[in-house]
């Protein structure tokens, strides 16, 4: 796999030079669409052709035509990203990076951390909608150097839009499995600000039993300009209650969980010529009531002390649902100072975490009674302090990105993730980039407490650590970009939930060091660019292969060594008559590992599946349209163990705006 991936940069080398002879008699306009891209998930404000730092951009145009539903569903198109749905539509979703787990991602909403100090199973658990995200922004190579010890693989920056007009708009769609979704959304635009309310309902009756779900969002995005300050303020409630068969483990099917989170963040942005200083507050509370045996009407009920369905009776040691409630504050201060050598940034951040539970944490000897009937008899909370420096700057044609975070944990002491980026510029079209940075993650308290159902976490659990390291090539032009990328990572410690072969007891645990190697290709063809009469408008393709230098001997590994070996997407547009057209997309997916089968009592090898997704859409004037079919040859596959997935899926749904004329 190694010659693999350097023969292949090698050979993308080998371009360079003709490329470079080529470039100079090409009369084409080199004005590049990626130019209008700022990058925001990080500290820099630079474009992507401008910035060292390798970021893969989901741009508005892929978000608005993608044939998918959810953010979760979105992020299966990019390169590095391994989205494991449990459920349909991204009701519950594990998202990975480069091959890491689930708790090693971050996700950000306009540069704010959402990450979840319980558990990231929660980490998808968004206060917006897919039709809210202006595009999505990936770092990919370990993101302790500007994120602290939260983004250990990578992390996934949403950008929101910003309204540019006044308007009003209606969305409602349905289709198979009794799914319905509703969503009223309003803009508001003056001179100085722009902001924009959403609300949406979402829910189905489920693919197959004990997949139903309801969903509810509310969201507000505002940015306000005062003389040289930006202010931005984002607020979010979204409440989700879902069936969850199989979804955690199967030894127990028959689960149900329902989780409610509570999101805000006001940050400024103020320009004083050479320095720019960003403030930024942010709050998030999370609700959690796991049961697992779904006690509802026509599952389990409780008569006599015991919870029963049927003639099936629950465990008698268990007594009552998982109630958890985590929170997470945190305050930043950022600065930046332009100069003839470049920009020079620092900041502080402060963060506490605390989680109320009666599963998780240190037994407190009171009981705390919250809403719905939850009650916590557990508390345990963690600070965090973070310091960085960082320099950005350009020699001639090198550009360079140099920094260092030192990290200040009150339960896991100090330490300092240092990283570097630089990139060489042989062309306008042709960069060679490479990075390397230093990571770390800590224990969740699911990792640290959890005890039930035959899961047993670890008090003596420590923090992981990984070094990353990437080299790639570029090649950009007014209709066609293309980056090949290899990636090595370096892990130790890292924290997986394990099964010894002959136990029936999974526990977390620290197992050796474990090494990832792979490599990446992103190209995007704009067919359109130069002819806005072409059939096809876009093509893209991206393909992850990887690699780990270990295997589950002996145990079955429920996080760490189940990741993909292979992916592959293409998706491509084209118009069909007048203004209406069609978007195709084919993944392929190979993954390492496998599962427990109850059935069969052994470990399986997960099955190599390619899906295809079909989307009809048409834009005139107010009313956007679509007709989508998800999984069209109706394969059969999964993500997680046994969890099944949804089959062929159909969809229709439709937007109408209005817009008002300013006074």
């Amino acid at each position: 796999m190694l010659r693999a991936i350097l023969f292949t940069l090698l050979g993308l080398l080998c371009l360079v030079s003709k490329a470079q002879k080529a470039d100079s008699t090409d009369q084409l306009d080199t004005t590049i669409t990626l130019n209008a891209f700022t990058i925001q998930g990080i500290r820099t404000s630079d474009s992507l052709n401008s910035s060292p730092i390798h970021t893969l951009v989901i741009d508005n145009d892929e978000v608005d035509n993608a044939p998918v539903q959810s953010t979760s569903d979105l992020l299966k198109l990019g390169s590095s990203l391994d989205v494991k749905n449990r459920g349909g539509l991204g009701v519950q979703s594990d998202l990975s990076i480069r091959g890491g787990t689930f708790d090693q991602s971050l996700v950000l909403i306009d540069g704010v951390k959402l990450s979840d100090p319980q558990t990231g199973h929660h980490l998808m658990n968004l206060p917006l909608f897919i039709d809210q995200i202006e595009r999505v922004e990936v770092i990919s190579n370990g993101g302790s150097r500007w994120f602290g010890p939260y983004a250990f693989s990578g992390a996934v920056n949403l950008v929101t839009k910003r309204a540019i007009e006044n308007q009003l708009q209606v969305r409602f769609s349905g289709g198979d499995f009794g799914y319905l979704d509703a969503g009223l959304s309003g803009s508001f635009v003056t001179k100085n600000s722009s902001t924009t309310i959403s609300g949406n309902h979402r829910r189905s009756d489920g693919f197959m039993t004990n997949t139903d779900f309801d969903l509810t969002n509310f969201s507000l995005f505002s940015t306000i300009d005062v003389k040289n300050t930006e202010f931005k303020v984002n607020l979010g409630v979204t409440d989700k209650n879902f069936g969850a068969q199989n979804f955690y483990t199967s030894n127990f099917p028959s689960q149900y969980e329902a989780t409610r989170n509570y999101f805000g963040s006001v940050q400024a942005k103020m320009d004083f010529g050479k320095l720019t200083v960003t403030p930024r507050v942010y709050y998030r509370r999370q609700y959690d009531r796991f049961e697992l045996y779904r006690n509802t009407k026509n599952w389990y009920q409780w008569q006599n002390g015991h919870l029963i369905n049927g003639e099936d009776t629950a465990a008698s040691w268990y007594k009552t649902p998982n109630y958890h409630r985590n929170e997470v504050r945190a305050v930043e201060l950022n600065a930046a100072y332009k100069s003839k050598f470049g920009t020079t940034h620092v900041g502080l951040e402060y963060r506490h975490e605390s989680i109320n539970s009666n599963n998780l944490g240190q037994t407190t000897g009171d009981t705390i009674l919250d809403y719905n009937g939850a009650f916590y008899t557990k508390y345990d909370y963690r600070e965090n302090t973070s310091a960085f420096f960082e320099h950005n700057g350009k020699i001639e044609k090198f550009r360079f990105s140099i920094g260092m975070l030192a990290n200040f944990h009150s339960q896991y002491g100090n330490d300092v993730f240092p990283g570097a980026d630089v990139s060489y510029d042989f062309t306008k079209k042709i960069r060679l980039f490479a990075g390397a940075n230093r990571n770390m993650r800590f224990p969740t308290f699911t990792d640290l407490y959890y005890n039930l159902g035959g899961a047993q976490g670890s008090i003596d659990l420590q923090p992981e650590q990984s070094q990353n390291y990437q080299l790639g090539l570029r090649y950009t032009n007014p209709i066609f970009h293309v980056t090949g990328t290899g990636f090595y990572r370096q892990g130790q410690n890292l924290i997986d939930w394990i099964r010894y072969n002959g136990s029936n007891q999974t526990v977390a645990a620290n197992i050796t060091e474990v090494n990832f190697i792979g490599f990446e290709l992103d190209a995007k063809f704009r067919f359109d660019q130069k002819n806005k009469k072409a059939y096809f408008k876009t093509l893209i393709i991206r393909y992850t292969g990887m690699d780990a230098d270990r295997s589950s001997d002996g145990f079955e590994s429920n996080y760490v060594l189940d990741y993909l070996q292979h992916k592959f997407y293409m998706g491509i547009d084209h118009k069909i008559v007048g203004g209406l057209m069609a978007r195709w997309a084919v993944r392929l997916e190979n993954r390492a590992g496998g599962y427990f089968d109850t059935k069969q009592a052994k470990e399986v090898e997960f099955v190599t599946y390619g899906l295809l997704d079909f989307r009809l859409y048409q834009k005139y004037k107010g009313l956007n349209w679509y007709f989508e079919i998800a999984n069209l040859l109706d394969t059969e596959y999964r993500d997680i163990g046994l969890v099944q997935q949804p089959g062929r899926w159909l969809k229709l749904g439709a937007s109408y705006t209005i817009k008002f004329k300013k006074k």
